[in-house]
């Protein structure tokens, strides 16, 4: 996700399976754009911590499969061109 323009690791450890990304803009509209696509996106940490209002969180288990998650980057990188 970090190569997607503008995204970057907001830690640099993930904690177990949750990872929080900058996404460098706004993030409610870019999870809008996702959930229109049928992906959940994240949660806006907005919610919890108004001040971060460009940033989610984001999980990923072991019951996702690999082409779910490049499903995810792809829309991802759609929503964020």
């Amino acid at each position: 996700m970090e190569k997607s323009k503008g995204v970057k690791l907001r830690y640099s450890a993930a904690w177990v399976n949750e990872f929080a990304l900058d996404l460098g803009r706004e993030a409610g509209p870019v999870l809008k754009a996702l959930q229109a696509k049928g992906i959940l996106g994240g949660i806006a940490l907005s919610r919890y911590y108004p001040e971060r209002k460009n940033e989610i969180l984001v999980a990923v288990t072991e019951v996702k499969k690999k082409g779910q998650l490049d499903k995810y980057v792809a829309a991802m990188k759609e929503v964020l061109a």
